[in-house]
Parts: structure tokens; sequence; C-alpha cells
């Protein structure tokens, strides 16, 4: 059984809760359905287990919510976080999946979300400057 630690749990709710109260004050309309926390949740549970470990992680939430956001930019075309739409593996290019800059690009999309739960009220912990 997998266990969440409490930033995880902190970063997915806050996360959850903001983007509920953004998107559906939108112009467009695009709420975040009521299951979206648990699918987070299950996400953040799965990297976790891929990369063998009992507790999620904040970053196995980060990336849990990065995959989440990213399905919603590419059905509504927009995200609140800053993703941009982009196809996976065009080309046989993984270098930009693996290594060194997607590790860069992942910790750039924390701090932005971090940032962004903070601003709508809803983390409990301070977004770390790295």
């Amino acid at each position: 059984m997998t266990s969440f630690s409490a930033s995880a749990l902190d970063i997915i709710q806050a996360f959850y809760l903001a983007s509920r109260r953004i998107r559906s004050s939108s112009v467009q309309g695009t709420d975040i359905s009521v299951t979206a926390l648990h699918t987070m949740k299950s996400l953040a549970a799965a990297h976790a287990q891929l990369n063998l470990r009992n507790e999620v992680s904040e970053e196995d939430a980060v990336c849990a919510i990065f995959l989440y956001e990213e399905a919603m930019t590419a059905r509504y075309g927009y995200s609140l976080v800053g993703i941009k739409p982009m196809p996976h593996f065009m080309d046989g290019k993984t270098d930009s999946y693996i290594g060194k800059e997607h590790e860069y690009r992942m910790r750039q999309f924390q701090l932005h979300l971090f940032r962004f739960c903070m601003s709508h009220g809803y983390m409990g912990v301070s977004a770390r400057e790295e």
C-alpha cells in the first residue's frame, strides 16, 4: 500500500482547490472534475510505485499534477500554470523527457505550481527557490 507524504497531499489538494476556483470563474467555463483529486492522487501513487517507493513524495505529486494539467491543456487549449501542449516522443527524440533538461523543466514547473497555489490562498508551505 502506498502512503502519501504531507507535502505531497498538500500540493495536490492546493492545486485542486485553486484550479476549481479559477476554472469555475473563468470565461471559458472549463470546470475541473470532482474526480480530479482522486485522479491526481492515483497518478502520484503510480509514479511512486514506478520508482519502487512506498511513499508518495512531493516530486511524485508535482509530476502527477504536470500530467493532469498537460491533459487539460490538450483538451481545452490553455493552462492555468503555464503548460504548453507538447506532443510526446515525436521523431524518436526522447532526450527532452529524460535527463537534465527534463529535470530542469520539472523544477521550473514545480516553482510555478507553488506560486500559483500560494497566490490563490491554498498552499500551507512556501515555494522553495532553487
